[in-house]
């Protein structure tokens, strides 16, 4: 699991989501938010992506580039999300 997916799955058991029960949510299927957050190849479209942000409070920015910017640490997504704040502030 990498560092996004595990940010994901964090937040949707801090909601009190199960997998199918958040999928439902945000509108897709168990399995596909499954591999979401176990497969670190699992690429979603940035639709699901704004779900996924919305729907758990997590920064949109934060959750675009963990899954599309291989050069950010899993330190550094983990202050951007425990500060809330922009990429582009800290560069």
């Amino acid at each position: 699991m990498d560092i996004i997916g595990q940010i994901i799955r964090r937040n949707r058991l801090k909601h009190g989501y199960s997998i199918r029960g958040f999928a439902k949510k945000i509108k897709t299927s168990g399995t596909y938010l499954y591999l979401i957050e176990k497969d670190s190849k699992t690429l979603p479209s940035l639709k699901t992506i704004t779900k996924l942000s919305k729907s758990l409070d997590i920064p949109l920015p934060v959750v675009k580039r963990g899954f599309f910017i291989r050069g950010v640490t899993n330190k550094e997504i983990e202050l951007l999300i425990k500060y809330n704040i922009n990429r582009r502030e800290v560069v």
